[in-house]
């Protein structure tokens, strides 16, 4: 066996002990992180996350520290990493199932209750159709309503073919901004 082979030996055998060092910590992670509210199943992921992340700062830790405590300051980390992931999930536009057929009732459930379940939802659906142009903005609320063609025809001043032609175009415009 060469040099470099028994140092390659030496370090795998370092690192096993080092993994069952670091799972002799993990009820205290499964702990921690049932403390903090998480569900089962969630203190299973962030406890392995937080195990795998261990071994990657391996080198980081330092013989003669306390363990429990840079096992704890691994979760910790977990947890904002998982906050910031989360975070920016929630930044992200948020997605309204528009297809063809289902657009006109998603937005009157989402637009026409007097307490929508997301007001944050909401409020970016009504910027969007704030953003419409007048004729089709005036088209597509009338509709959501609940007015008949002739009705949306009469308030407009305008033919029922006209008003169904803005409301579909509406529609069209509303779903593409939304997934642009």
């Amino acid at each position: 066996m060469t040099h470099i082979q028994m140092n390659e030996v030496s370090a795998r055998m370092a690192s096993e002990e080092f993994g069952e060092k670091l799972n002799q910590h993990r009820n205290t992670l499964m702990a921690f992180f049932r403390r903090r509210n998480f569900r089962q199943e969630e203190c299973e992921d962030l406890t392995q996350d937080t195990m795998t992340l261990g071994l990657q700062k391996q080198a980081n830790y330092e013989e003669e520290g306390n363990m429990q405590a840079w096992v704890i300051t691994l979760a910790k980390s977990t947890i904002s990493g998982l906050q910031r992931y989360n975070q920016a999930k929630k930044r992200q536009k948020v997605t309204v199932p528009f297809s063809e057929g289902t657009v006109e009732t998603d937005l009157q459930n989402i637009l026409m209750q007097p307490e929508p379940q997301d007001p944050a939802l909401a409020k970016r659906l009504w910027a969007c159709v704030e953003r419409l142009p007048p004729e089709l903005n005036h088209a597509l609320v009338l509709r959501l309503q609940g007015h008949t063609l002739e009705d949306c025809a009469l308030l407009l001043q305008t033919k029922a073919g006209v008003v169904d032609r803005r409301y579909k175009k509406a529609l069209k415009h509303l779903a593409e901004e939304w997934h642009a």
